[in-house]
């Protein structure tokens, strides 16, 4: 299956994954009515584990927060925990992403953890971020160590209202 335009709640897409039985290698999720949880599910499903690519996007509240990130984060050694999508090479995140002040950092350490990540896994080859404010400066530093040490491909875009 190449592309499936629908209007989903998550359950019945978690459903549609369960009963299709298949490994996705690409998820396009454009979807307003998702939130931080919802995204979770989707991605903890089984079918998911094989993705290489995942582009989100969403005009409203952001659908990517703390408890996503430290489930796609390497973990600093390696005890058998793998994280979430451990095949993702591609991501693509369009208005889903608010920076944590609580957490400064878990994107850059996420992304990071990606694309040092483990031989056995893929490696983050490229990350597309467009939203409305900007990342906090220690995402943005980590950002441009993994562009410059380890080949990530890194497009940054913002606005802010005034």
């Amino acid at each position: 299956m190449s592309e499936v335009e629908a209007k989903f709640c998550c359950s019945q897409l978690v459903d549609f994954f369960t009963r299709s039985n298949c490994g996705l290698q690409e998820f396009d999720l454009d979807c307003d009515g998702f939130g931080p949880g919802e995204l979770l599910e989707c991605l903890s499903h089984r079918s998911c584990q094989t993705l290489t690519q995942i582009t989100i996007r969403t005009s409203s509240p952001p659908m990517v927060d703390s408890e996503l990130l430290i489930r796609l984060t390497y973990p600093d050694q390696d005890h058998g925990d793998v994280p979430l999508c451990p095949q993702l090479r591609h991501l693509t995140s369009i208005h889903c992403y608010c920076s944590d002040k609580s957490f400064p950092g878990l994107l850059g350490k996420m992304i990071l953890s990606r694309c040092l990540g483990r031989a056995q896994d893929a490696q983050l080859k490229s990350l597309q971020l467009f939203d409305h404010d900007s990342i906090s400066r220690e995402d943005y530093e980590l950002l441009q160590f993994a562009r410059s040490n380890c080949g990530l491909q890194l497009y940054y875009s913002y606005f802010s209202a005034i």
